[in-house]
């Protein structure tokens, strides 16, 4: 859940709390008044324009048609499509595609299984090829002394 759902939330049940007692005794009240209501439009706005920063294309350069003026986005140095593991002493200390670190699980696996995982790769020639990647990146750490 993220902060914007459980303000939004919080803020219907508040406002259901009070419309049913407005409903059982006199004329309705509102929760805010419309400085309040214009703020806390403003704040659900801040968190949804931080929610949707955090979203982003690390890949081939693409041309978004969506926008009236094409926009490149993307667009990095190395263009060869797969992914680098890195590991020390049999255990992978590092996953990367192109620049992009990347998180990752490392699981041990039966002697079977790694052996059909082999004969994928040497047989199946249809391997994707990774162009790009949409990532979104963790929310920002707050300083609770500076709020």
């Amino acid at each position: 859940m993220t902060i914007l759902d459980s303000v939004t939330d919080f803020i219907n049940a508040v406002k259901h709390e009070r419309a049913a007692e407005a409903a059982e005794h006199a004329p309705p009240h509102h929760l805010f008044s419309g400085e309040m209501e214009e703020a806390y439009r403003q704040m659900v706005e801040a968190v949804r324009e931080e929610e949707a920063s955090r979203h982003r294309y690390y890949g081939d350069t693409k041309t978004k048609k969506e926008y009236k003026a094409p926009l490149e986005i993307g667009g990095t140095i190395h263009d060869d499509g797969i992914l680098d593991v890195e590991s020390h002493n049999g255990k992978v200390v590092a996953v990367w595609f192109r620049c992009q670190a990347l998180p990752f699980r490392q699981v041990e696996i039966a002697k079977f299984r790694a052996g059909e995982m082999i004969d994928m790769y040497r047989q199946d020639t249809n391997v994707p090829h990774i162009s790009g990647l949409d990532l979104v990146d963790p929310p920002q750490k707050v300083d609770p002394s500076k709020v």
